[in-house]
């Protein structure tokens, strides 16, 4: 077709290329951009977290856990977890004093908290992780350890509010990880 053209034409494509030639290179990156601060339930994308294998040597402690953004319970706008681990595999909640909460149900293993999050006022789940900031070291002797995470203090005893969540929570997803 462009045999066709005559030179009025060619100079027009030549103009375009030169003028406007960045914004035809630019349409790639910007579809990249915008896909990459989509949703995953816009653009189709593996999952945003690795999948570490569970390993139970060097586990953590089964039992119910309490964290917070502040080593104190009750404190306005500071976020807290309450957890319930059996085996490597957790049910809790995340929450603030005074505000909503979500739950999560998933599993701890050496690096992280992996778990899967479901919003109170939202109906998508999405993956969430938190880095252990203990230095436990894997090996068939070593005894179950209390899990610690990098951000949070991690507080004695849960208060009626951290037992409200995890009951909550616990009553809704504990099927899904505890058979």
């Amino acid at each position: 077709m462009l045999q066709f053209l005559g030179l009025s034409q060619r100079v027009n494509i030549e103009w375009l290329k030169r003028n406007y030639g960045w914004f035809f290179w630019s349409i790639p990156l910007l579809a990249l951009a915008i896909a990459d601060v989509l949703p995953s339930t816009v653009t189709p994308s593996s999952p945003a977290i690795a999948q570490e294998m569970p390993d139970h040597s060097g586990s953590s402690a089964d039992g119910i856990y309490v964290y917070g953004e502040s080593p104190q319970l009750q404190i306005l706008g500071r976020a807290y977890i309450v957890l319930e681990s059996r085996g490597n595999q957790v049910v809790g909640g995340f929450y603030m004093y005074q505000s909503s909460f979500d739950c999560f149900y998933g599993q701890m293993t050496h690096q992280s908290l992996q778990v899967t999050v479901i919003p109170t006022y939202e109906e998508t789940r999405y993956s969430y992780a938190i880095q252990r900031s203990d230095t436990a070291i894997a090996s068939p002797n070593t005894p179950p350890i209390t899990p610690e995470f990098e951000g949070f203090y991690r507080l004695q005893n849960p208060d009626e509010v951290a037992n409200r969540v995890l009951d909550t929570c616990r009553n809704e997803y504990a099927d899904l990880v505890w058979q």
